[in-house]
């Protein structure tokens, strides 16, 4: 006897599942966050802790642009690329094509890219100036035209080597901390370079003095490259070492700043100080920054939290300001050294009775 079939399920009608169950599936995705994909995202590096409706940043860091991978949250980045207090906006295991096009992408480096990739520009085109100058008037100081020559150079190493470790940084360990050394050495560089016109000029009819200062600074670069190039990146007590001989480095310039101040009349003081003052300010700003990871160590992101330093205003970005500001500020003091020497000659730069 053959066997009923009028009342077995078909498989159509398997496959029917209540209307309430099934609104619910079609509606995933749409409204709900499924959990078994939000665990697959997490395992592969997506940041997917947002609301059903992300903002069009949010948006575009989870899924990538231009190309690129999207960007990670800091638990899935590696350790040697961890930014204390920075969650989010990582760009992990990148290629060389993949660094180049998150150029024009938004992550938590991109900031720090940019801002020293167009201070490269503007003080490159100032030293490609100067050349030019250099060759209309052949008749230069050839110590003071090397003079200028170093500060100009330097600035342009210390910037651009700070983008390429910005850039290219994400794209292994062995890049990260070969490139992050050379980050430290431009540092290095600009200090000692910045040194080298401002000397030349404030003793310029001063030369046992110049000779002196041009010395010391020399010796005090040879420290600061010891530093940046032998010292161990991921060391706390190494990093504390690096640190410390920066900062030595730059208040050293209160040295010979101060003993200009005592060599000089007061009126030539009052022209200079505006600047020397503004490039003094401003390391010495940035470096609070950088050392203290001030505003997101206070305000360190948090999940549903309206604004985060991840991405715009970190400590990092603010220091990259203000190492831009000081090269500004003192090609500007520079400049107004050159004028007055040409103009007012030794006589009037030396102090009374000196």
């Amino acid at each position: 006897m053959a066997p009923n079939t009028e009342n077995m399920p078909t498989s159509s009608s398997a496959d029917t599942s209540p209307g309430p169950a099934r609104a619910d599936n079609e509606g995933m995705g749409k409204n709900t966050i499924d959990p078994a994909r939000t665990r697959t995202d997490r395992k592969e590096g997506f940041y997917v802790e947002a609301p059903s409706r992300p903002s069009l940043v949010t948006a575009t860091l989870r899924r990538g642009c231009c190309g690129c991978p999207p960007v990670r949250h800091v638990r899935n980045a590696p350790s040697f690329q961890h930014i204390p207090h920075i969650t989010i906006g990582y760009r992990v295991g990148f290629s060389l094509r993949h660094c180049l096009a998150s150029l024009f992408t938004f992550h938590n480096e991109s900031i720090n890219i940019w801002s020293h990739l167009l201070g490269t520009m503007y003080v490159s085109s100032v030293l490609v100036s100067f050349l030019r100058l250099e060759r209309l008037h052949p008749n230069v100081d050839p110590v003071e035209y090397k003079a200028i020559l170093t500060f100009l150079l330097s600035a342009v190493a210390c910037l651009s080597f700070s983008t390429c470790y910005h850039t290219f940084g994400c794209m292994s360990e062995r890049a990260f901390k070969f490139l992050l050394r050379m980050d430290l050495v431009g540092i290095a560089l600009l200090i000692w370079g910045s040194y080298v016109p401002g000397i030349h000029y404030a003793f310029v009819c001063f030369p046992r003095w110049q000779s002196l200062y041009q010395t010391l600074t020399f010796l005090l670069l040879l420290l600061g490259l010891g530093g940046a190039a032998f010292t161990d990146t991921h060391c706390p007590r190494q990093s504390l070492f690096r640190t410390l001989t920066f900062a030595f480095l730059v208040g050293f310039g209160l040295v010979p700043s101060l003993h200009w101040c005592l060599l000089v009349p007061a009126h030539i003081r009052s022209i200079f100080l505006d600047n020397l003052l503004g490039m003094f300010l401003a390391y010495g700003v940035g470096f609070f920054f950088w050392s203290s990871r001030f505003p997101e160590r206070l305000f360190e992101s948090k999940k549903g939290a309206a604004f985060s330093f991840d991405l715009l205003f970190s400590s990092h970005q603010l220091w990259h300001l203000c190492i831009f500001f000081a090269v500004y500020t003192w090609l500007e003091g520079i400049l107004e050294f050159h004028h007055a020497l040409h103009d007012l000659g030794c006589v009037v730069l030396r102090a009374d009775g000196d």
